[in-house]
């Protein structure tokens, strides 16, 4: 289904996240005046899509699932979400912001107009976003008016689907103009492939998958649950500025207390201690597919200070979505001795990362130096918050 580029606005909050500004607010002057000729430009000339096909379940096993047609989708995780819920059918959709989007991004490159090319991928991909949104809306009213419920989208490469199920995804939907790479990677770039599971049993269908936690249409009448409104994936990585008392943090207290508790182990072995810090975020393609990378931080204690003795930072195991960054589809193995290179403040005290002040960008994935300054600040201020909130309660 075709339709005008105005048929679905981008929030400006939304719109705000991908260009990299934490509280959802464009700034004024240059980068106001820029974000505007974006949404200028995408309203007159681009041509987004959405494809959407409905199939029933045939089969329904333990890491598979096989549809009305034939197609098997290989995933252990979505046929446990599926099988939890009673689901019978599922809905296929695919959207892109369209082909021209990807070749103006290109022009801007190769123009040297890196502001443009910047601003216009975080529009398109703010966009089918957005879109997924607003069609999962449309499914969701369809399905509820039949007295079923739609669970919320699971794309390939979100966590124990391999990104490379998107070539399965496509040949079921048949999208016009839509390439699939053997990495998985679509063409057009800003294309977002996904499923909804249908079912009949809306008791059955657990709090964490009742779509509308996700979904930000407050007025609608279906509504089954409150909209939860930080993104998984980004919003972890984007707090505010830091909250007054504690001071040389980056980061706002409830934030570091949450990425502390939940998202960082501490081990002692002898004098040494062992830190791991669980990174969650997403891609800015690909309708933001989520990443997770693992840092690791062996600190030894001297004096009164804790000395950073080793680092490190890798994609978690088993989780193939750094696959879908940009970075690695133009370069695999540069942008992964990139992240292993980066050792900020290595030998140095770990309370020096509370006077770090890098050139840092909060968008969710590792792509650009900045982005990884600001992953290493968030790992090393967590861990000393994590240390200090132990030494308190001992």
């Amino acid at each position: 289904m075709s339709d005008g580029p105005n048929a679905v606005q981008v929030p400006d909050k939304r719109y705000a996240r991908h260009l990299g500004y934490p509280d959802g607010r464009i700034r004024e002057g240059d980068s106001g005046r820029l974000a505007e000729r974006v949404r200028r430009w995408f309203g007159q000339h681009a041509a987004p899509w959405s494809v959407d096909r409905v199939l029933a379940i045939e089969v329904l096993g333990d890491d598979r699932m096989r549809l009305a047609d034939g197609t098997e989708l290989r995933s252990a995780t979505l046929a446990a979400r599926f099988r939890e819920a009673g689901c019978h059918a599922v809905y296929a959709l695919a959207i892109s912001a369209g082909e021209g989007v990807d070749a103006a991004i290109k022009a801007h490159w190769e123009a040297d107009r890196p502001d443009e090319a910047y601003a216009l991928n975080a529009f398109a991909a703010a966009y089918v976003e957005e879109r997924m949104e607003v069609e999962g809306f449309r499914l969701c009213k369809a399905v509820d008016g039949e007295g079923q419920m739609l669970l919320p989208h699971y794309c390939p490469g979100y966590d124990g689907w391999d990104v490379s199920e998107n070539g399965v995804l496509a040949q079921v939907l048949d999208a016009p103009g839509l390439q699939v790479l053997p990495s998985g990677q679509l063409l057009p770039q800003k294309s977002m492939l996904a499923v909804f599971g249908v079912t009949a049993h809306p008791e059955r269908v657990p709090s964490g998958q009742i779509p509308c936690t996700g979904c930000s249409l407050l007025d609608c009448r279906l509504r089954r649950a409150p909209f939860a409104e930080s993104h998984p994936g980004i919003d972890e990585a984007n707090p505010a500025p830091a909250t007054p008392g504690m001071a040389g943090y980056a980061f706002p207290e409830k934030a570091l207390r949450r990425w502390s508790t939940k998202q960082t182990e501490l081990e002692r072995g002898g004098d040494q201690v062992r830190a791991r810090f669980h990174f969650l975020g997403s891609t800015c393609s690909d309708g933001g597919i989520p990443l997770k990378f693992v840092y690791e931080v062996h600190l030894v204690p001297e004096g009164d200070e804790y000395i950073i003795r080793h680092m490190c930072a890798a994609p978690a195991e088993n989780h193939m979505g750094y696959r879908s960054m940009c970075s690695y589809q133009s370069s695999a193995e540069e942008i992964l001795r990139l992240l292993q290179a980066a050792r900020p403040l290595l030998g140095r005290p770990l309370s020096d990362a509370l006077n770090w002040n890098p050139d840092r960008n909060p968008a969710g994935c590792i792509c650009s130096v900045e982005n990884r300054n600001h992953k290493w600040l968030m790992v090393l201020q967590t861990i000393h918050f994590s240390l200090v909130a132990r030494q308190e309660g001992a």
